[in-house]
């Protein structure tokens, strides 16, 4: 999915029928589902909730958040029961590719009623390895997650209809510019991440235990070569706010900066910390001023 960084609040205008096919065949399936496990043609409108943030920065202000879909991205399917589908395919809308059609085929045996949970990239969760840029977040740590209905089982025509689906933000998104006291750009060789809530999520799998940041392992941004601007990716499963602590090394030196968080999916987040006491040994929090505001609500956050 191609990302740019706007604030978009457009309500879901999905409202197209799909019309592939005769309504089903009650004397061959007479409750309306599958009988046996075979393989479905499914066509599933998609596009963004209402108030979804996308991802890639630019804008007027250069601090936009845009969702837009390319051709050809990948969607997995999930049942209910947590079994693995295949993945659909995105055929972008000419008009506006904050829209879909997720197309493909589907394997398995389905009622009329059932939900199913469409995830993009993948079901699973893994914000390990950043490198600091939009691109990398874009390319492979912009999860996105919907839901879709059966709506219809065409046995005879070998089609599932669906509901439409609107996805949103599995993550919150950060972009953090760091200055030294003169607002001169301070050049990062990477940044660990942890909060005292202990729910910081590195990896997590579909099945299975979830992976959280730590102090001895925190999350680490590591960019191919220093730089003062790093975008980044978090999701945090407290649900309410709590400390995090951020080890910006630059140059031999390790800073220590906390904060008090809680950072929503979907949100992002755009701030400037600036360090006093870089270049001299300085590292205590007094050394630190750190601003950060949430540009999807237009509001600075306060500490």
């Amino acid at each position: 999915m191609n990302q740019s960084f706007r604030i978009l609040s457009a309500p879901l205008a999905l409202s197209l029928a799909l019309g592939l096919g005769a309504s089903c065949t009650r004397t061959e399936i007479p409750d309306n589902r599958t009988e046996s496990p075979r393989t479905w043609q499914v066509a599933i409108n998609a596009g963004p909730e209402v108030g979804t943030r996308a991802v890639s920065v630019g804008g007027n202000n250069g601090q936009t958040i845009y969702t837009n879909w390319d051709q050809g991205d990948k969607v997995r399917v999930v049942k209910s029961d947590g079994t693995e589908l295949e993945q659909l395919s995105a055929d972008v809308s000419a008009g506006n590719t904050a829209y879909a059609t997720l197309t493909g085929t589907l394997t398995g045996t389905f009622s009329v009623g059932d939900v199913l949970s469409l995830y993009y990239h993948e079901a699973s969760l893994d914000y390990t390895g950043q490198n600091g840029t939009v691109n990398c977040v874009s390319a492979s740590y912009s999860f996105l997650e919907a839901s879709s209905t059966v709506k219809e089982v065409d046995g005879g025509g070998g089609f599932l209809k669906m509901s439409d689906a609107a996805f949103s933000h599995r993550q919150a998104f950060f972009q953090l510019r760091f200055v030294d006291n003169d607002n001169n750009p301070l050049l990062l060789e990477s940044l660990g991440i942890y909060a005292d809530g202990g729910k910081l999520v590195m990896t997590k799998p579909l099945v299975g235990d979830a992976t959280y940041a730590t102090a001895g392992v925190p999350l680490t941004i590591a960019p191919a070569s220093a730089t003062d601007q790093l975008f980044f990716a978090l999701r945090d499963e407290n649900g309410a706010s709590n400390t995090y602590h951020f080890k910006a090394v630059i140059g031999s030196e390790e800073y220590s900066i906390e904060r008090d968080l809680n950072p929503q999916c979907g949100h992002f987040y755009v701030g400037t910390v600036q360090i006093s006491g870089a270049g001299t040994g300085g590292d205590s929090l007094s050394d630190v001023l750190f601003s950060i505001a949430d540009y999807s609500s237009g509001g600075t956050l306060n500490w």
